[in-house]
């Protein structure tokens, strides 16, 4: 390869050079490039349907945890807030809340308030905002997202926990 081209390089020198460098050896043919490994493809962004299945998780964790257990015996009145989304990925949130009260509405422990309903005072705010971060990993980066659900007192201000629940990308075979 190297007698190639330097043979190359004299022909354009001189044509008497040219001549001179023909032989009856092969020239050996290339060999192929390396193979460049392509960097890792992101991850899709999550859909509304993955958020659906963290919005069931999350809310089946809270109602395992017992925190919205009243010690009275009687059913905590709930209501759900807002679902913020400080993530890039397009979610409906409005379809979040809505998820959110008819998962915490099917327990037995809780009441749910949907709007303002002037006739029943809720007890317990719940309200969520998603939010992502970036994971460094061998192959690159990968982006994680997580639905952070946060439970307060409505006549106190006081926290009564929070639970994080990483959503995640549903892999379809």
């Amino acid at each position: 390869m190297k007698y190639a081209a330097e043979c190359l390089t004299a022909a354009f020198l001189t044509v008497s050079f040219l001549s001179g460098c023909a032989s009856s050896e092969p020239v050996p043919e290339p060999l192929p490039a390396p193979a460049v490994s392509a960097p890792a493809p992101e991850p899709k962004e999550i859909t509304d349907d993955d958020l659906k299945r963290a919005i069931q998780q999350g809310v089946r964790s809270l109602l395992r945890s017992g925190v919205l257990d009243n010690p009275n015996g009687e059913r905590y009145v709930v209501t759900v807030s807002r679902v913020a989304n400080l993530s890039e990925a397009p979610l409906d949130t409005e379809e979040a809340v809505r998820r959110l009260q008819a998962n915490l509405a099917v327990s037995k422990k809780i009441r749910v308030v949907y709007g303002n309903n002037a006739a029943v005072s809720p007890e317990i705010n719940v309200s969520a905002r998603i939010t992502q971060r970036t994971a460094h990993v061998r192959s690159g980066k990968r982006i994680e997202y997580y639905l952070h659900l946060n439970l307060t007192e409505i006549k106190s201000g006081i926290g009564l926990g929070e639970n994080v629940t990483p959503i995640l990308k549903r892999r379809r075979k």
